[in-house]
Parts: C-alpha cells; sequence; structure tokens
C-alpha cells in the first residue's frame, strides 16, 4: 500500500492537502516511484512513495490522491486574496522579509476603473488603488486628468507581479492627444492592477515574480 506521502509548497497548505496527509500518516520513508507535477497548481509539487509489490489498494489510493490534488482551485479573482477579516482593510502585503504595505482604495466596476486616480492633487505615502477584475485582462493605462507621478503593478490571478512600470505625470495632463500617444501596456495579461506614488516599489525593494496578498477586509 500507500506508505509514505509528502508535499512541498510554495504557499499555504490548503484544507484539502492536509486532509490527504492526515489520511496517509507519515511512515518511512520508501523509494518514490510516482511523481506528479500539476502546472494548474502552481504552489504545489507532490510526490507520492509506493512499494514495488503495490495491490489494487494502493493503486486506487494513489488515483485518489491525484484526482483531489487535480480538482480546481476556488474562484480565480480570488486566488491572491485572503480572508482576512481585518478591519483596517482594504490592504496590500508584498510577501518578502520587510512586507511593505499599501493601503489600497478598490476600483471594481468599469466606472471606477475608468476614473482611477484622476484629479487628485496627491496620494497619501503608503497608499494605493488596486484595480480588481473578473476575468483576464491585457488593457493598458494612462495617464490622462492624472496630476501625479505613478508607479503601476500589474498582477496575475496568483498575486505575482507580471510587470512594474513607471508612469510620469504628462506635460499637460489634460491634453488627450498627448495622453492617448503614452499608454502604458503590461508585458502579460493581469488580474490586478495595482497604482501607488511613483518609485514605491523601486523604494520598497519590490519586483517582478515577487508575491502580493491583498486583504479585502471582514
Amino acid at each position: 500500500g500507500i506508505s509514505y506521502f509528502s508535499a512541498a509548497f510554495l504557499g499555504p497548505r490548503p484544507p484539502r492537502l492536509r486532509a490527504i496527509h492526515h489520511l496517509f500518516g507519515r511512515g518511512p520513508r520508501p523509494r518514490p516511484i510516482l511523481f506528479v507535477a500539476l502546472s494548474d497548481v502552481p504552489w504545489l509539487a507532490f510526490c507520492v512513495a509506493v512499494r514495488t509489490t503495490s495491490s489494487l489498494r494502493s493503486l486506487v489510493l494513489a488515483a485518489l490522491v491525484v484526482g483531489l490534488m487535480a480538482m480546481p482551485s476556488r474562484g480565480r479573482a480570488q486566488d491572491a486574496v485572503t480572508p482576512c477579516g481585518d478591519a483596517t482593510a482594504p490592504y496590500a502585503e508584498v510577501q518578502i522579509d520587510t512586507y511593505p504595505r499599501l493601503d489600497l482604495e478598490l476600483a471594481r466596476t468599469p466606472q471606477e476603473h475608468e476614473v482611477g486616480l484622476m484629479y487628485r492633487d496627491s496620494l497619501p505615502t503608503d497608499s494605493g488603488m488596486l484595480f480588481v477584475y473578473q476575468s483576464e485582462s491585457r488593457e493598458g493605462y494612462w495617464m490622462y486628468h492624472t496630476l501625479i507621478p505613478l508607479s503601476i503593478a500589474w498582477i496575475d490571478r496568483f498575486g505575482t507581479i507580471v510587470d512594474i512600470q513607471d508612469m510620469p505625470r504628462l506635460i499637460d495632463p489634460n491634453d488627450q492627444q498627448e495622453a492617448a500617444r503614452t499608454v502604458y501596456n503590461p508585458a502579460a495579461p493581469y488580474w490586478y492592477a495595482l497604482e501607488a506614488n511613483e518609485g514605491w516599489f523601486v523604494q520598497h525593494g519590490v519586483g517582478v515574480g515577487q508575491q502580493i496578498m491583498f486583504c479585502m477586509g471582514a
């Protein structure tokens, strides 16, 4: 039968995997002969070790592990969101040693996306706006009617930063033609866009490939 189960994570162990690990226990480590990698589940790589004299029960249990791990993850646009229940939310926290945090305003609807941070004279330190999308997006951003210089991070559904760009203030923020000539397009599709004061990401050591966790409150 299956005598050993091990897992390595890039994030918190989900309840489904905790249950499987409890079921199979922590017996002696035999020679692993089966390795399964699920490309659509980036937080997990796991191996199941099966004795060479596998019985039918062994194969059934192995199939059960693979089947449960291949089940769809939760809602795509929520994968980077944690149910933190923090009354000070919403905020974004970068998952690096210093855990830099931004207090957030949320833009969820197309109308809120269109306005964004237009007409603002300033943006408080360590504050930003998070644009939340309900499906994968590729649209670019411009600085029309935007009076403050910004930096923007585009983030995928798992909270990984896929691109960061600075967006300086236009010579004339009210010139639509100038704004249309200066559109900032992300290097990859995204589910979230995070705007902050220009230079915030560089100043806090935040770069492409790092993870961001979003807390949306209770």
